[in-house]
């Protein structure tokens, strides 16, 4: 049973040969996990653009875990596993840590955390932000290097036009399931700079055949889209412009591109303006086919 549970409250001295953590955000995500293995440190997010990452690191990143574990006091959470069922939502954490001498250490909780838990979660995230931020890099460098092999299935725009109080709100995605509401667009120009009427809105169904994405397929791949992959830019203007992005494709990864903010990634203009001058026209077109 010492080989399973490891050793109480007693630090491991030996090194460590294979860290996992998964944090749970429950209801609403934001859920992820980290894991180490021979050389190889993997990333899971599941809110994110990025599913699935991985890259191979040295021995320092064993180390410093290792300083937390001590740091933090963790060989006293060897076994803990609590759950607070007065909490319907709320957090929770697994983790998982071998020892080169074979001992385990495991502990989980839900809405139940062991003592310095917080403290631990936080300075984990410190350790691990550089190594995701460089997955992250190299993800999206390869992203535009080798393009996406599918195409678009989903498309979302938000632009809110603070100064002129313009809102363009655009969301339509393919689906074969004619109970689903996939077409919803709501639009306030006061500005009247791309319609001709005010204000404009439709929500409800409309069939895969009228969904023709291949123009805005070409504005992603001429303006670098695919580079604006998980760009997040705040403006402390109050009159700025804010926009909200999110396209998916339908390839075997399921490909998402998100961004959002007050501050523009490189083409945000030019790419904004040719997609309203199209998705403006090709709205009204097909309008009198949705199905509210």
């Amino acid at each position: 049973m010492l080989t399973f549970f490891g050793c109480g409250n007693k630090i491991n001295e030996t090194d460590l040969d294979y860290f996992y953590y998964s944090y749970d955000g429950s209801i609403g995500g934001n859920n992820y996990s980290y894991e180490l293995k021979d050389g190889v440190l993997k990333y899971f997010a599941m809110d994110k653009d990025y599913r699935n990452l991985e890259m191979q690191v040295d021995d320092k990143l064993f180390k410093e875990l290792k300083e937390l574990y001590i740091e933090y006091k963790v060989y006293n959470w060897n076994g803990f596993d609590k759950y607070n069922k007065y909490v319907l939502d709320g957090e929770g954490f697994s983790l998982n840590i071998n020892f080169e001498d074979g001992e385990r250490l495991r502990a989980h909780g839900s809405n139940s955390f062991p003592n310095n838990y917080f403290e631990f979660q936080s300075k984990l995230d410190e350790i691990m932000k550089p190594y995701i931020e460089e997955m992250k890099n190299n993800y999206i460098a390869e992203l535009v290097s080798k393009g996406v092999d599918g195409h678009l299935c989903s498309i979302m725009l938000h632009y809110i036009d603070k100064e002129n109080g313009d809102d363009y709100n655009i969301s339509i995605y393919k689906t074969d399931n004619k109970s689903h509401k996939n077409f919803s667009v709501d639009i306030k120009n006061n500005s009247n700079k791309d319609l001709s009427e005010e204000n404009f809105y439709i929500y409800g169904h409309l069939d895969n055949e009228y969904i023709k994405f291949e123009h805005i397929e070409e504005l992603i791949n001429s303006y670098s889209i695919l580079a604006w992959s998980d760009f997040h830019g705040n403006s402390d203007k109050k009159d700025t412009e804010w926009f909200q992005i999110s396209f998916e494709f339908d390839d075997e990864n399921h490909t998402r591109i998100n961004a959002y903010g007050s501050l523009y990634p490189d083409n945000y203009f030019e790419f904004k303006d040719e997609a309203l001058r199209y998705l403006i026209p090709y709205i009204r077109n097909v309008s009198s086919n949705v199905v509210e």
